[in-house]
């Protein structure tokens, strides 16, 4: 591709950058949209579609919901369970349990080629328009503005240019505590082999205690771990399990915009136990929180904002993010046979130079630190979502040149109700956009299916009406998933 030459470009596609869910959506969903145009994914971790979620292979991790609640289509609330009857009826995946489709857990590899049949048929469905899809395999760095769009510039040296950017980008995995050295003994929670951990009897400390930590257990427990497991986490909470109660009133529609988040706290915590009182599961009642949350975060202060992230947050994430029932009945046979214990406690440093890596950290309510040695360390301390501290170069040039600004409280990026993203000066952009993770500080949920079906529609619709792609883009390949830029150095 050629590089930049001049602030101004011709007509040219939209760019996607990241192809995980939220991107393979996005893309999927503007091919639909009515009207002819051009987009492009740049993704170098995979064909678009799975993303760090749905990137496994196996059909060990689960996806937290039941098929009935992952729909990627907002309009279509029983289209992922229709997808998933075929899968199983034709022998995909011959281990399904037997019970109905909209109440399985699906692997999270299956919910991945799902995703990418879904951006594979939008492609050869829309091949007539004249649409084109492509997929770029590599990463963006940074993103150049001009008087008639952008240029994306790729870590390879490679230059892509569009007329619309969006920052599909996912979620960053939390940077690894301070240690003195780095050693094959502190793994991340996707990378576990035997050799690494120190074998079948080893110690092993998992730093952090969600959803990461239960999948953690889960492949311990599959390549052979009969050791000990301590989990040290701040708030020494883990995730409940997801169970599928009976559909509650919706006991929040009445709830005005700017009523405050800490009475709202106390209102869904009385509805619960009214709930228990009834001989009722109290996740019901909490199930018909997520319609509103957004609405009511969206339009909440930062200083309601910061109370609810300092004194909710730990309740919110461990009772609302539930495990998958067979991931959390391992967990708690494991904490029955004493095996697994957790520990409250902030971790300050994992210290290893040693032969055997140490865990440094503060247990809750002292002010001392305490050192720990394992035969290894899984790190799974969750997602930052302050672009501030993420140590990659496209969040890190955005930021410097203002291109985005954080968003309320830090989290993620701020942008207008219409997707677009606002800068460092409080401009916002007429070509920047952002949708999924990099929106938690507007939305506060805004990784799950459901929200991110949601913003996939709301912003293709936005840009195939406002007409920024190239309407005289040619045809597609229908071998979506092979194609390549011309002229890019991968291509060849």
């Amino acid at each position: 591709m050629p590089d930049l030459v001049a602030d101004s470009f011709p007509p040219a596609p939209i760019v996607i950058i990241g192809g995980g869910f939220s991107g393979a959506l996005l893309a999927a969903r503007l091919l639909e949209a009515p009207g002819r145009r051009h987009v492009v994914v740049v993704e170098d971790g995979g064909p678009p579609g799975r993303g760090l979620a749905y990137s496994g292979r196996g059909r060990l991790h689960l996806v937290n919901a039941n098929a009935g609640r992952m729909s990627a289509d907002s309009d279509d609330p029983a289209h992922f369970t229709r997808w998933l009857e075929h899968f199983v009826r034709k022998g995909g995946w011959p281990e399904a349990p037997a019970a109905p489709a909209d109440d399985l857990f699906a692997p999270r590899s299956v919910y991945g080629l799902y995703v990418q049949d879904l951006l594979a048929e939008a492609v050869t469905r829309n091949t007539h328009r004249g649409s084109r899809f492509e997929w770029v395999p590599a990463r963006a760095v940074d993103v150049i503005e001009g008087r008639e769009g952008f240029a994306v510039h790729l870590l390879d040296g490679a230059t892509l240019e569009a007329s619309a950017v969006v920052l599909a980008t996912g979620i960053f995995s939390k940077s690894r505590p301070a240690g003195r050295s780095r050693s094959r003994r502190v793994i991340d929670p996707w990378n576990l082999e035997m050799e690494n951990i120190g074998g079948p009897e080893a110690s092993v400390a998992i730093i952090g205690s969600g959803l990461t930590m239960v999948d953690a257990v889960v492949s311990l427990e599959a390549a052979g771990h009969r050791g000990p497991i301590e989990v040290i986490s701040r708030h020494g909470l883990r995730p409940h399990v997801r169970r599928l109660p009976r559909e509650w009133p919706d006991f929040l529609a009445d709830v005005p915009d700017g009523v405050s988040l800490a009475r709202l706290a106390r209102a869904v915590r009385a509805e619960c136990l009214k709930a228990v009182e009834a001989g009722e599961d109290w996740q019901a009642p909490l199930d018909m929180v997520r319609p509103h949350i957004g609405r009511l975060w969206h339009a909440s202060d930062d200083r309601q904002r910061r109370a609810f992230v300092r004194h909710v947050r730990p309740f919110w994430e461990s009772h609302h993010h539930r495990a998958p029932p067979v991931a959390a009945a391992l967990v708690d046979r494991l904490v029955a046979e004493g095996r697994l214990r957790q520990s409250r406690g902030t971790v300050v440093e994992i210290d290893s130079s040693h032969r055997l890596p140490q865990v440094r950290f503060r247990p809750a309510g002292s002010h001392d630190l305490q050192g720990r040695s394992y035969d290894a360390v899984i790190v799974s301390s969750g997602i930052d979502y302050d672009w501030r501290l993420v140590q990659q170069p496209l969040p890190q040039n955005l930021l410097r040149k203002g291109m985005v600004r954080p968003g309320p409280l830090g989290l993620g990026i701020d942008a207008g109700p219409d997707y677009r993203v606002v800068g460092r000066d409080g401009t916002t952009s007429e070509r920047l956009f952002a949708l999924g993770p990099p929106l938690r500080g507007l939305w506060w949920e805004s990784t799950a299916v459901v929200d991110i079906a949601r913003q996939a529609r709301e912003l293709a619709i936005w840009l195939a009406e406002s007409r920024l792609s190239d309407q005289n883009a040619g045809g597609v390949d229908r071998q979506a998933f092979d194609i390549r830029v011309a002229g890019h150095p991968s291509s060849n």
